[in-house]
């Protein structure tokens, strides 16, 4: 299976975010979206979820032009912030995403926590540590990690990192997050975005050559 986008343009009032985008993605890979804030990674992955509307924007999967794929269970999505109810206990909002008790037992293994515990009960690495498990665990065939690293330390980073290439045997994933040095091992391929487009990134020359290392020193 594969996921494609291209004849994105998306503006703001005076401002161009994304423009001529393309991006593809078998559902058996890692891509690596870099790029510094307020590039438009996060633009993009709201207009492939269909949290915003662009002016242009074309999604194929398998060469056949989708909309709300989401509601197709074709795509999951990490955010930047927040996304289970925090009132539901972790088996609820497990429950949410249909996995089965062996599944459930294991993310619950991973974050160490009971399920009767309350979503809004963990720690800010915990809570992000289980969304993040939730979905990679998911049977959709594609999925948007934004910023999953966020306030996680850094063996919490390895054991997520580790959790990532176990899921790309099954789903397609997109990954971005400002510690590229931890983003770059477990990519297949790396995106770079700058002036709202997507350009391809063979090596750590490329992002030494589009000025991106001098803005990120993690």
């Amino acid at each position: 299976m594969k996921l494609e986008v291209d004849s994105v343009f998306y503006q703001v009032p005076e401002k161009v975010i994304l423009s001529d985008v393309h991006l593809s993605l078998s559902d058996s890979e890692v891509l690596g979206v870099l790029g510094r804030n307020g590039s438009g990674k996060s633009s993009l992955f709201k207009l492939m979820f269909g949290l915003a509307k662009a002016e242009s924007f074309h999604l194929r999967i398998d060469g056949v032009k989708r909309h709300n794929i989401y509601d197709q269970g074709l795509l999951q999505y990490l955010p930047q912030t927040d996304f289970l109810p925090g009132s539901f206990k972790l088996t609820q909002a497990m429950s949410l995403f249909r996995l089965s008790n062996s599944t459930q037992s294991r993310i619950l293994d991973i974050i160490q926590e009971a399920g009767t515990q309350r979503v809004y009960a963990l720690s800010g690495g915990n809570r992000r540590l289980f969304e993040a498990s939730v979905l990679l665990f998911s049977k959709s065939p594609f999925l948007i990690l934004d910023e999953p690293f966020t306030g996680l330390t850094p063996i919490v980073v390895e054991q997520l990192s580790g959790l990532i290439r176990e899921a790309s045997e099954r789903k397609g994933i997109i990954i971005t997050d400002h510690l590229y040095k931890s983003i770059m091992p477990i990519s297949d391929r790396l995106m770079l975005m700058t002036a709202g487009a997507l350009r391809p990134v063979n090596g750590i020359e490329d992002l030494e050559d589009a000025g991106y290392l001098a803005f990120n020193s993690d």
